[in-house]
């Protein structure tokens, strides 16, 4: 709370107003909290609800990271409405990348489209949206400030261990002048470079075993996750692995082709990243339940086709050497699926994309 109030005052000052010209919305009255509380089916965390004892969102403002503080009926509306950002059934949500987001040591966040226990309470108005993760990961907190919506399809994006903690960073990003502003403009919106993350991973750490034979021996040893194989190494010490989700395999030409028979009993193995490998038994892909992401060549996928038919169980599949789109449109319909959602690339973006 007393952050809120210096975090106003250095505003006002910034915009040259007088003190108190940054009126918020009255307070919820306690009972009201409680009654929101209830609704929502899932408790705020004291910081937020100590903030919404104070003024009921900011009425358009925003102040949470150009983000508008909700009122708490809004709060609870949004909770229980249909959550558009969210549609978690398309093929985007089953990337290699979503694989190793979910299997860093320790995560912050847990890997979803969407949960129960995230409580929006600031919108962007542009997709975006900032919440309060009631339902964290190992390694995250009660209560830490998250980022979801259209611009964060892969995943929610850790923010702030908590929404006290969000206000701090944003009153020391004022206090040392890192923020740009209009001083002119009507919605008087600060663009406060608090050195928050933007997307998807920017402080994510992964867990992986890279390299030769010394990499996958390591993984052995260790809880690994995501398995970066290369050069002549063997998949034999990933065999029966409980942890492992994804391995992806980058060989050269000259080495020999390996076997993936070590990877069918990995409970845990979700994506299959093959394209730059060579296989001799691309059959025991049939026999992995739990694979959900396969990437290979046109060639691999072929062979995978006339052993096993139609490949059904996967949530997205990759052709990564796709000639033309009269191959990928080919290669699409071979797949038990209804073809309705793909997405061709190439050529590379450029920088500031």
């Amino acid at each position: 709370m007393r952050l809120l109030s210096a975090y106003l005052r250095k505003r006002e000052e910034i915009f040259e107003r007088g003190p108190g010209l940054e009126t918020l919305p009255v307070p919820q009255l306690a009972d009201e909290i409680e009654y929101a509380e209830r609704a929502l089916g899932v408790p705020l965390p004291d910081d937020l609800r100590a903030l919404y004892a104070v003024a009921d969102g900011d009425d358009g403002l925003r102040l949470f990271d150009r983000h508008i503080w909700l009122d708490l009926p809004q709060v609870v509306s949004l909770h229980h409405a249909d959550h558009w950002w969210a549609a978690d059934n398309t093929w985007k949500y089953h990337t290699l990348d979503s694989v190793r987001s979910d299997g860093m040591p320790r995560p912050t966040v847990r890997f979803s489209a969407d949960r129960r226990g995230w409580i929006v309470f600031a919108e962007s108005t542009g997709g975006d949206f900032l919440a309060v993760d009631m339902d964290p990961a190992e390694g995250g907190r009660p209560g830490q400030v998250i980022r979801v919506g259209m611009h964060h399809d892969v995943g929610p994006v850790y923010v702030a261990d908590s929404v006290t903690e969000l206000l701090r960073l944003h009153l020391a990003a004022l206090e040392r002048g890192d923020y740009r502003c209009d001083v002119a403009a009507e919605d008087g919106q600060l663009w406060i470079e608090t050195g928050l993350p933007r997307r998807h991973g920017d402080t994510a750490h992964r867990d992986t075993a890279d390299g030769g034979s010394d990499g996958v021996d390591a993984a052995a040893e260790a809880p690994v996750h995501h398995a970066y194989v290369t050069c002549d190494a063997e998949l034999a010490p990933l065999a029966g692995h409980p942890t492992l989700a994804a391995v992806t395999v980058q060989q050269a030409e000259t080495v020999e082709a390996l076997s993936l028979a070590p990877l069918r009993n990995c409970p845990q193995l979700y994506g299959l990243d093959l394209s730059r490998a060579k296989v001799r038994d691309i059959e025991v892909l049939a026999g992995i339940p739990a694979l959900r992401y396969l990437s290979m060549r046109e060639e691999q996928w072929h062979e995978l086709t006339e052993y096993a038919g139609r490949r059904s169980g996967l949530a997205a599949a990759v052709l990564a050497d796709a000639s033309s789109l009269e191959t990928l449109a080919a290669w699409a319909a071979s797949l038990d699926g209804d073809g309705d959602d793909i997405r061709y690339y190439t050529g590379r973006l450029p920088d500031h994309a």
